[in-house]
């Protein structure tokens, strides 16, 4: 995919106005962008629009002309992201040239300034290079030398402490999103052990931005079926918090466009603990939001989340077969190619609902197998997804009275299941009914109904699955 093209294409209508705006003195880059622009949703063809352009025999000054305008459409990105924390971080990168300058007064001035917005903003990062040019000034102060090296190497432990506290929570927000979806499945000690390391970071920190992290993390774990019974009142107070953290600090600085995450928490416990007014007007709030954040990878889950909640709601009000309409029309303003293979495992499994509704179950089938298909790009705790996709394969070739393919699937998740020793109760079970089933000469299709219905209230998985409407 060409860098420029893609560029264009994830450009909003009033970035690219601006961009326009400001480009507004080099028609030739004017000329090219308005191209690119008019055939965003194509390949165009470079050496026809270099003739279209009169580099007909430049076509190394078009590609220089290329090149320039990737640069600025880089340059554009990062003046539009810029913001305090950024600022101040590029104010430390610049001491050094201070440092080296023989202008020390000036430097001086600079430091005790840095020093007092990074205090302000919570900015971890950098105060180590702030306190090592503040020691080289000073260094023939003895006393003040020594107070500089203490100060130093407390940077040290706390930029430590915030880079493991940052790469924890992003660890857990993208490796444990997918504990929500699996129902009674979920390992609370699991949650213990992920949940230590950041918690001792925070320990350490004790910041307005690790205790955001901490209750980001705590939160992840938190809204699940076991726990979220347990502990309505504390996960409200910590939901309530982390947006009062997100909206009244500098939080926003360092972590852009988490609006929308939050907003997700909320919807995901009302959805969970049964309170269909205060989903249904948050679901409403996500629909306005969820234009800012589609087409972005790092926001895929709760985008996936979103898309979850929708069609539940759409199960509920007993509209299934419009799922696949309803995702398609809220994925469809994200650029092509701009979702992970993971998304788009999550993506066909949940259009595969859609024509179970229909009853259509060929196609149900066929999305299945695209969903699985795509399962070396899924985390541990996706086993959700793989175990929901044995349980419909085998329930669709029974309907269909497709034994072979049934037992077929009967035996790969037989395997599948001894791979996954902490499972395979649950695998055992269900491997033990299916084999009843297609074993018993006088089977009985509603009592197969029973039993799924029983692995829905024993696993808490398929949850959007009502399995009297899909297959009966």
């Amino acid at each position: 995919m060409d860098w420029l093209i893609t560029s264009v294409r994830n450009l909003s209508k009033p970035d690219y106005q601006k961009l326009i705006r400001d480009l507004r003195d080099q028609p030739k880059k004017v000329k090219l962008l308005q191209r690119v622009s008019e055939r965003k949703n194509e390949q165009p063809d470079y050496e026809s629009l270099a003739r279209e352009l009169g580099y007909d025999s430049t076509l190394s000054a078009f590609y220089t002309l290329k090149h320039r305008l990737t640069r600025d459409l880089l340059e554009f990105r990062v003046n539009m992201g810029k913001n305090e924390i950024v600022k101040v971080e590029n104010r430390i990168h610049n001491l050094r040239v201070l440092l080296y300058s023989r202008d020390h007064k000036l430097l001086e001035k600079e430091l005790k300034e840095l020093k007092k917005r990074c205090a302000e903003l919570e900015v971890t990062r950098g105060q180590y290079e702030i306190n090592f040019c503040n020691y080289l000034l000073h260094y023939h102060d003895p006393y003040r030398r020594r107070l500089i090296f203490k100060e130093m190497e407390d940077a040290i432990k706390a930029e430590a402490a915030f880079s493991t506290a940052e790469l924890e929570f992003y660890r857990i927000i993208f490796e444990f999103q997918d504990i929500f979806y699996q129902g009674k499945l979920f390992n609370e000690k699991q949650a213990e052990i992920e949940l230590f390391r950041i918690t001792e970071q925070h320990n350490i920190l004790n910041n307005s931005i690790s205790e955001f992290l901490l209750l980001s993390a705590e939160l992840t774990f938190a809204l699940t079926l076991p726990l979220i019974t347990q502990n309505t009142d504390e996960i409200a107070w910590k939901i309530a918090k982390i947006r009062t953290l997100y909206i009244s600090g500098n939080i926003r600085f360092r972590f852009p466009s988490c609006e929308f995450a939050i907003e997700c928490l909320f919807n995901r416990f009302y959805l969970s603990t049964g309170k269909i007014d205060q989903f249904m007007d948050s679901l409403n709030q996500l629909e306005i939001m969820v234009g800012d954040i589609v087409g972005y990878k790092p926001y895929e889950d709760v985008l996936f989340y979103f898309l979850f909640a929708k069609t539940w709601n759409l199960i509920r009000k007993n509209h299934g077969s419009d799922i696949e309409v309803v995702i398609d029309e809220i994925v469809c303003c994200a650029a092509p190619n701009s979702f992970s293979d993971k998304f788009l495992g999550y993506l066909y499994h949940l259009k595969a609902y859609s024509f179970l509704y229909q009853k259509k179950y060929s196609k149900a089938e066929g999305y299945l197998i695209r969903s699985r298909q795509l399962k070396s790009a899924l985390d541990e705790p996706a086993f959700w997804l793989e175990m929901e996709y044995f349980v419909l394969q085998i329930a669709i070739a029974f309907k269909q009275h497709q034994y072979p393919t049934a037992e077929h699937h009967i035996i790969a998740l037989k395997r599948w299941g001894k791979q996954h020793p902490t499972l395979w109760p649950k695998v055992k079970q269900l491997v033990k009914e299916s084999e009843l089933f297609i074993n018993n000469p006088l089977r009985v299709w509603i009592d197969f109904i029973h039993y799924l219905n029983t692995f829905q209230e024993q696993t808490g998985l398929l949850q959007l699955l009502k399995v009297e409407s899909v297959f009966l």
